[in-house]
């Protein structure tokens, strides 16, 4: 079974989605839930995503361009959102020169490069991953990305960003089945000071990225 879900409040469906019978049931995976924030596809910079009642009271009913935006945007979701996997899932694949991150929503490819230095971000050309450089601290693998533009949300919350964004990434692996994933932004342009979010990822064994198709700009 295939459950697609439109919202505003993602963190309200989290825990009973990850708990109790509808847990297991994606663990054995005879279910799959897949979530979009309506926000992310919000019409202004304040993820405004509800309108006034016609008579002139105030109350939730949904535009319909978010709506609209959000079954006809074939974008990727830039970063940090690509790592939250709350939708589709991610490969890793390591090499000693470099990490390479494989979405299966729009198949986006990230590359971190480990044996490259970073590069001063007025010399970045600006995209939805920036540019990424890794390095080993002990069992950490610590990533700094730069070189963003501000053409998409970098949570499904409908947070912003400026060019400005720089990433620090914190990678580590607590225990087989468990990624830890740690994330400090800095964008001066958006932000008083460094703010910093985490999560974990689940690793599953023995599955392979389905291909996935965004036809006539519909995913």
């Amino acid at each position: 079974m295939k459950i697609d879900i439109l919202t505003v409040l993602p963190e309200l469906l989290e825990s009973p989605l990850n708990h109790s019978i509808m847990k297991r049931a994606q663990e054995k995976n005879l279910l799959t839930v897949r979530m979009f924030n309506l926000r992310k596809w919000a019409i202004n910079d304040y993820g405004q995503v509800d309108d006034y009642q016609y008579g002139g009271g105030a109350g939730m009913v949904m535009m319909c361009e978010p709506l609209a935006n959000a079954s006809t945007a074939c974008l990727p979701s830039g970063m940090p959102s690509m790592m939250s996997v709350a939708v589709y899932p991610i490969e890793v694949i390591q090499t000693p020169k470099q990490v390479t991150i494989v979405a299966e929503a729009f198949m986006q490819v990230r590359r971190i490069f480990m044996d490259q230095p970073q590069q001063n971000i007025d010399d970045v050309p600006p995209g939805y991953f920036g540019r990424s450089v890794g390095k080993w601290e002990g069992d950490t693998l610590v990533v700094d990305s730069k070189g963003f533009h501000d053409r998409f949300w970098f949570s499904n919350g409908g947070l912003p960003h400026t060019p400005q964004l720089h990433l620090i990434e914190r990678y580590s692996r607590p225990d087989l089945y468990t990624l830890q994933y740690e994330v400090t932004i800095d964008d001066p342009g958006a932000y008083t000071r460094p703010w910093v979010s985490s999560w974990t990822l689940r690793w599953v064994p023995d599955e392979e990225l389905p291909v996935y198709f965004c036809q006539d700009n519909r995913p």
